[in-house]
């Protein structure tokens, strides 16, 4: 074989194995990027629901109040009755 023949080999055989850390090596970056996206999107997702979750109650608080306002409206007109008629 003659010597440029090898060196172009040479040459062939560095660009591949260089191409080929590039590739390793850029897939191995994305897949750890793409595992603290994965990681930042669960805790998102936990503050999500824990927030869901607090409106859900606050639902139910206001609907036991407006209850509740019901009520005491219905006894301040009953005391208001009882001082009426001089109780």
């Amino acid at each position: 074989m003659s010597s440029e023949i090898i060196v172009a080999l040479l040459a062939f055989a560095g660009t591949l194995s260089g191409v080929i850390g590039t590739v390793y090596t850029a897939s191995k970056k994305t897949t750890y990027q793409l595992q603290r996206l994965e990681e930042k999107v669960d805790k998102l997702e936990a503050k999500v629901d824990k927030h869901n979750h607090f409106n859900e109650r606050v639902a139910v608080i206001e609907k036991l109040l407006e209850k509740h306002d019901k009520e005491i409206e219905k006894l301040g007109a009953c005391l208001n009755k009882g001082f009426a008629k001089g109780v």
